[in-house]
């Protein structure tokens, strides 16, 4: 059975109780688990609350969900995607050889998605960090380069632009954190390695 929520203070008013219970659920979730609020809050506001009718089961079920998501996140070992505040890092701590390609291992301190913040790799020597985004020239003013933007942690095998076989006598490979929009971060947070007793 739905229920028709009418008065508009009172919409309002279920809005505000509804953000009221988020914060202070939040508040008692460790810094790991933000996101998963975030993006239930997010949902609520613009899916649920944005319409003029609410059902009783939905409310049940959000609910319900944002209790289950803190206890799905505080038994798992993923780090939030969200950037921490001295930014997204994001390093190359081991190379091997896998067939023609190379195996990098990262190390990160946000754990990756590539339709929210990941990583993009590519070869060095072609290209600098602030070229190897979609805000190149939007705000480095430099020409867009090429990159291999994934998400795959800890281990990644060179791939597209990344791949070995694109590096023409490059030998240094990169990597820098991006955002949804495929834009750099932080031009300043990027490393880079030499590879070179590890090519065929």
């Amino acid at each position: 059975m739905r229920i028709k929520i009418c008065p508009r203070h009172q919409r309002s008013q279920n809005s505000e109780n509804i953000a009221e219970f988020m914060t202070s659920h939040e508040s008692h979730r460790t810094r790991r688990q933000t996101w998963h609020t975030e993006d239930l809050h997010m949902f609520i506001n613009k899916k649920v609350l944005s319409d003029k009718y609410v059902s009783k089961a939905a409310i049940r079920i959000l609910t319900l969900a944002t209790a289950l998501l803190g206890v799905d996140a505080s038994a798992g070992d993923d780090m939030p995607n969200a950037c921490p505040i001295d930014g997204c890092v994001v390093k190359i701590v081991a190379v091997a050889q896998a067939g023609d390609e190379l195996e990098l291992t990262f190390d990160a301190n946000f754990t990756p998605d590539v339709t929210k913040n990941h990583f993009h790799v590519w070869w060095g020597e072609q290209y600098t960090v602030k070229q190897v985004g979609r805000n190149a020239k939007s705000t480095h003013g430099v020409e867009q380069g090429r990159w291999h933007r994934h998400d795959d942690y800890p281990k990644y095998v060179t791939k597209n632009a990344a791949s070995t076989g694109m590096r023409d006598g490059a030998s240094t490979l990169c990597v820098t954190a991006a955002d949804r929009g495929h834009n750099v971060l932080d031009a300043a947070l990027y490393q880079c390695v030499d590879v070179s007793s590890y090519l065929n």
